[in-house]
């Protein structure tokens, strides 16, 4: 942590800590895998997470920051110049392409003065880390009507995004707080997520193919895949003829299926 006097471009984006103590309100955004830095006077913490902040600055003011200055601040999987498409889908999307959020003063370990604007996610995304890797997530629905997951995969390519899963309970949490409106809009019951199954899984739920473990993903960002819970007795679809090869996260219970928030796999077509 580097600390010096400066201001955040807005400090409503900021969650107001229970400390009232520099030392802890340091140590506490140090901790945190999620914050960025801290800012604090001497009534006040505050913590300001990555892709909350569009920028800050050291001036001269009656609030000190302590900013993290590490490598896990230089990368952000963001697809630049995104355009807004009429048409999207019913799945959760990720930006695919990387780019980089540069301090200046990374190998010196000081901050000069001056403003310092922040790599965020635009408006409607949120930012998650996974590893070392920061990525942006959305769920985005057709407006018109539900996609199978062929029609899903396709056009998230097209669209320059890519097919993401739930890589921990925080991005399970945001899908399933953002979906249900938007599911709602357009009558279908929930949203694909990345997950293939493999070919060797086809015929067999044991040992190796048993859960999560019996798909491939397409996102290479997906080590954890702490995100991925099934519904009861799911996934069961390799007795099916075809296969259910893809995964669907429940959002709007109908017959049979009791688990909202939970995973089902499902055939893509």
């Amino acid at each position: 942590m580097t600390l010096f006097r400066g201001v955040v471009d807005s400090i409503e984006n900021c969650v107001k800590m229970r400390t009232k103590n520099s030392t802890l309100c340091t140590i506490q955004c140090a901790k945190s895998s999620e914050c960025l830095l801290a800012l604090m006077n001497e009534s006040a913490c505050f913590h300001c997470f990555y892709g909350n902040l569009t920028s800050f600055e050291r001036i001269d003011s009656n609030y000190y920051i302590a900013l993290k200055v590490n490598s896990r601040i230089k990368r952000i999987r963001k697809q630049e110049n995104n355009k807004q498409t009429s048409t999207s889908l019913s799945t959760l999307v990720k930006y695919s392409n990387p780019s980089k959020l540069v301090m200046p003063f990374e190998n010196s370990g000081t901050c000069p003065s001056g403003k310092y604007n922040l790599k965020k996610c635009d408006k409607g995304w949120r930012m998650f880390l996974r590893n070392t890797t920061w990525i942006c997530l959305k769920v985005i629905v057709d407006n018109s009507r539900m996609l199978d997951g062929t029609e899903a995969d396709g056009l998230c390519e097209k669209n320059g995004a890519q097919l993401s899963g739930l890589d921990s309970e925080k991005e399970r949490d945001f899908a399933y707080e953002k979906a249900p409106e938007l599911v709602e809009s357009n009558n279908s019951t929930g949203i694909w997520i990345d997950g293939r199954r493999r070919e060797d899984c086809k015929k067999v739920n044991t040992g190796t193919c048993n859960g999560t473990t019996a798909f491939d993903f397409s996102d290479t960002t997906l080590t954890q895949k702490g995100g991925y819970r099934w519904n009861e007795g799911e996934p069961n679809g390799y007795t099916e003829t075809p296969p259910q090869d893809c995964i669907f996260m429940i959002i709007k219970k109908i017959t049979n299926w009791t688990g909202n928030g939970f995973l089902d796999d499902l055939a893509y077509h």
